[in-house]
């Protein structure tokens, strides 16, 4: 693995992240190597994601879920647009509405009072501990956005401020991302159960999701089954994206089963566009020359 992660830092974006999904016999070893590769501070999370719900009678305990090692290559540049690093909102409650359009009334104390650090003053005749200071509450009401109601203050928060941010996940991933449910996906879209234990198709929109945007070009040099691939383009249908992916595979069946995947994914969303399959020669440094 080392010389693949090598390349694979070499390629990312300084702002780029890298997923890699193993179980637990091999995580413990991936995450040191990782550790010296792109460094400790780069670590961002271990995920635990739950891949099976049956129990096997045989084992000492049944394993039921695997790690997704998530590394990026600066980990401050990351840090720094963290609040784009995410998935979309559910908008729901937002129920009112005024010429800014729809929005909801959220909390604007400050939970944790003196102990968190936030200001204790008097507003619009209520003494509180808050979130803000006096003079971005006075400028918040000036723009019409604090709102008093009996003993308390709210604030409105618009439906398409909300439409831009994302919501910050946990590392416990455990709904519905089973290899179970992804064999049948499988089955059910190629005719047939071609492919063992393939990655499951939500698990990897939502990775996707996390910390890609427009025009981002997503990377999987363990192609399998195409799994990547199927969710990139799911994703960009879903939200009319226009991701980009390159899928990288050694063995055979990526002329029977991932490009064979693909085609049918963009003819079941319809999607109207090409992708482009290279095979590499056999004797690649001499047709490099010949090139």
């Amino acid at each position: 693995m080392r010389n693949r992660l090598e390349i694979a830092k070499r390629l990312l974006k300084d702002d780029g992240v890298i997923f890699v999904s193993l179980d637990d016999k091999e995580a413990h070893y991936c995450k040191v190597l990782m550790d010296e590769i792109f460094k400790r501070e780069n670590f961002i999370a271990d995920i635990c994601h739950k891949a099976r719900a049956s129990v096997s009678n045989d084992k000492i305990i049944s394993p039921s879920h695997n790690h997704i090692l998530l590394f990026a290559k600066h980990e401050r540049k990351v840090f720094k647009n963290k609040h784009k690093f995410g998935i979309k909102k559910e908008l729901k409650g937002f129920n009112l509405s005024d010429k800014n359009g729809n929005y909801k009334l959220v909390p604007v104390d400050g939970p944790g009072g003196a102990s968190k650090g936030n200001p204790y003053y008097e507003f619009l005749g209520i003494k509180n501990y808050w979130r803000f200071s006096k003079s971005t509450m006075q400028e918040m009401y000036d723009d019409g956005l604090i709102v008093k109601n009996s003993k308390t203050l709210s604030q409105k928060y618009y439906e398409s401020k909300a439409k831009l941010s994302k919501q910050t996940v946990t590392t416990w991933w455990d709904n519905g991302y089973l290899t179970s449910s992804a064999t049948s996906q499988l089955k059910e879209l190629m005719g047939d159960k071609i492919f063992n234990n393939p990655k499951n198709i939500d698990l990897l929109k939502l990775i996707c999701e996390l910390w890609t945007e427009n025009n981002d070009i997503i990377l999987d040099y363990h192609a399998g089954s195409g799994t990547t691939a199927h969710a990139v383009l799911e994703l960009n249908k879903k939200d009319d994206g226009n991701r980009k992916f390159i899928t990288i595979e050694q063995m055979d069946y990526i002329n029977t089963v991932t490009v064979p995947r693909v085609q049918k994914v963009m003819e079941k969303e319809n999607i109207d566009d090409s992708f482009i399959y290279f095979e590499l020669a056999k004797w690649n440094e001499k047709a490099k020359e010949e090139i």
